[in-house]
């Protein structure tokens, strides 16, 4: 591995554990509270100023070590990462398979990239399960359905379907809008320099 090639939330922990240490003992370290540690991790945060050279120290490196990447910077494609999910709008499908390639492709090059990218991913795999129970149970009556075998015209034809039943045409709205509304807060996150934040999704990646 690169460690070039690494975030500074990925190199923090990289160099926490060939430092053997565990996230309670690097905290006790440098002095920084676990849950900071925690975040930095995540990359929810940067480490700046007082914060990254404690790290620093306490890892044994410098804070150029952590901060310097030979990956570039490119919100316009992190961008794109996020708002290819609302691909699902044309079938389930591709609203996984749009940002796993898109994430595939740059997840090594840009700054972020890998992080965003598995964000946006789980959500769209928590999502469509979430979706799909309702769909089995409520819709189909428990008959199972793999929504990846009908095309788009076949998809489409089972959402104007839904359309004409007023419950689910409340359940499926309401699915779908929460999708699209939590697509665009993390649009706006991501043009702020924040990584995605989804608050109900579970790490498949």
């Amino acid at each position: 591995m690169n460690i070039m090639n690494l975030n500074p939330s990925e190199k923090i922990k990289e160099f926490r554990i060939k430092r053997g240490y565990s996230q309670e003992q690097l905290a006790e370290v440098s002095k920084i509270s676990i849950r900071t540690i925690q975040r930095m991790e995540k990359g929810d945060t940067t480490p700046k100023g007082d914060s990254l050279k404690k790290i620093a120290m306490a890892l044994e490196t410098t804070t150029e070590n952590l901060l310097k990447t030979d990956k570039k910077e490119d919100l316009g494609y992190l961008s794109l990462i996020v708002i290819s999910s609302i691909s699902y709008l044309i079938h389930p499908f591709l609203g996984i398979l749009t940002p796993v390639l898109l994430w595939f492709a740059k997840r090594n090059k840009i700054i972020n990239a890998d992080l965003s990218g598995k964000r946006v991913i789980n959500f769209q795999i928590t999502w469509q399960i979430l979706f799909f129970i309702f769909f089995v149970v409520i819709v189909n009556q428990g008959q199972p359905y793999i929504p990846y075998n009908s095309g788009i015209t076949e998809w489409s034809n089972e959402i104007i379907l839904m359309m004409n039943n007023q419950t689910l045409k409340i359940f499926t709205l309401i699915f779908y809008f929460i999708n699209l509304a939590l697509t665009l807060f993390n649009l706006v996150r991501v043009r702020k320099e924040k990584l995605p934040k989804y608050f109900v999704s579970f790490p498949f990646l």
